[in-house]
């Protein structure tokens, strides 16, 4: 194995691992809009609730939710 092979393993690791960090914070971002889309869909249930909101728009957040 020459210093061009060592170099593309070098090379295929490192694009890797950027792909496993982007990954990573793809994971990350769509996990804070569950949470984000889960507590819009309570509140809004909560004012569907009470009188003070309508159902499309409490049909709308759970939507996003799924």
């Amino acid at each position: 194995m020459g210093c061009c092979s060592a170099g593309r393993a070098g090379a295929d690791v490192e694009s890797a691992l950027v792909s496993f960090s982007q990954a990573h914070r793809r994971a990350e971002s769509a996990r804070r809009y569950v949470r984000l889309a889960q507590r819009l869909r309570r509140a809004e249930q909560r004012r569907f609730v009470q009188g003070k909101g309508t159902l499309f728009v409490l049909n709308k957040r759970e939507q996003s939710l799924a």
